[in-house]
């Protein structure tokens, strides 16, 4: 018996062979269209959003301390693959454009990037996201059948570790962008919303739906050319502005 296609237009023929591999089924169990999934696949598909979700929090928690103790990327990678299951494109640890960032790969790309990180009485406060590429160009339909798969593009966490290279614990988890975080003893911890750097990262105007509570998707941020960095508009430097006046 023929399985029932769910319509996903945006999925390719690599992505459902990739499906396939994890139990998605063959070519002769599915409509060989490119544009949809038999419901085992949908299953397969689903399965891997989850490994990538583990592996997102697992990567917070251990990344960067299972980076430096196994000794860099490809064997982080190894782990990661034998494991959980997902590949790892990309790792930074305490790199320049940010604090940590691990790019993560199954059925779709999840970046896990650590922003900004605040010292405080012995201990290090850090403000990470992680974004999935996949859903985000993803048109998924809302029904019964695949509402499950459906979550939001952007995933905040605040977390503490008493060490650069230490494990980190998950002090808080949002679906929205968390601005700051209260320490018990009424310390505040805030995530710098004047840096246009950081805010490019975080691209809250292609994501509105995860800054509800924050004017941040209406900040306009421009590369100065006289600067050589991302700066608000307002802030750019007045040959820059006069060149943008000329283009």
């Amino acid at each position: 018996m023929r399985e029932r296609k769910v319509t996903a237009p945006w999925i390719t023929e690599r992505q459902l062979r990739f499906y396939e591999s994890y139990g998605g089924g063959n070519v002769r169990e599915r409509e060989v269209t490119g544009t949809g999934l038999t419901e085992r696949g949908l299953r397969a598909y689903k399965n891997s959003i989850k490994r990538l979700d583990l592996a997102s929090e697992w990567v917070i928690q251990h990344g960067v301390q299972q980076y430096q103790q196994l000794g860099g990327k490809e064997p982080l990678e190894d782990k990661l693959k034998k494991d959980l299951g997902v590949s790892l494109r990309h790792a930074y640890v305490e790199a320049d454009r940010y604090v940590d960032g691990f790019w993560l790969v199954g059925v779709g790309e999840w970046g896990v990037l650590n922003l900004y990180r605040a010292p405080y009485e012995g201990h290090f406060y850090e403000f990470w996201f992680v974004l999935s590429f996949e859903r985000s160009v993803a048109k998924w339909p809302y029904n019964e059948a695949t509402k499950p798969a459906i979550k939001p593009l952007t995933t905040f966490y605040v977390t503490k570790t008493d060490a650069i290279y230490g494990q980190r614990e998950i002090l808080e988890r949002s679906e929205q962008f968390i601005p700051s975080y209260q320490l018990p003893d009424g310390h505040l911890i805030e995530f710098p919303q004047d840096d246009a750097s950081l805010l490019m990262e975080l691209n809250p105007w292609n994501y509105p739906d995860s800054y509800k509570n924050t004017t941040l998707d209406d900040k306009k941020i421009v590369w100065d050319t006289a600067k050589e960095k991302y700066v608000f508009e307002e802030d750019a430097s007045f040959w820059d502005k006069l060149f943008r006046s000329q283009n």
